[in-house]
């Protein structure tokens, strides 16, 4: 249980700072992005018995929901972004991909 209260803390964290750090940017919240993201937790809380996450994946779900008329301007191609946005979004979802990792690890040696 200890470990699932790190993890969250953790991508609580992460959330903040990306808030923060592109709250003013030209982008700024992908809220499709939200919504997929808010259905995965949903989905991968249950089997886990990780509610807190389901939880946190419904209001993700309810926010990109709630935004769904935004949607299509949201839609951009990775060969159309600039050279920074592209290191940007590269760093974001290294750092997402770590996550999940060291979420799954910790998961499964608290198993």
């Amino acid at each position: 249980m200890i470990w699932s209260a790190i993890i969250l803390a953790i991508i609580i964290a992460l959330l903040v700072a990306f808030i923060f750090v592109f709250r003013n940017k030209a982008y700024g919240i992908g809220y499709y992005s939200l919504f997929s993201v808010g259905l995965i937790w949903i989905v991968a809380g249950i089997p886990m018995e990780n509610y807190l996450l389901s939880l946190f994946g419904i209001v993700f779900f309810v926010i990109g929901l709630q935004n769904k008329d935004r949607w299509e301007e949201e839609k951009i191609s990775f060969s159309q972004l600039s050279e920074k946005a592209k290191r940007e979004r590269l760093t974001l979802t290294a750092i997402l991909a770590l996550t999940i990792i060291l979420s799954l690890v910790f998961y499964l040696l608290n198993k």
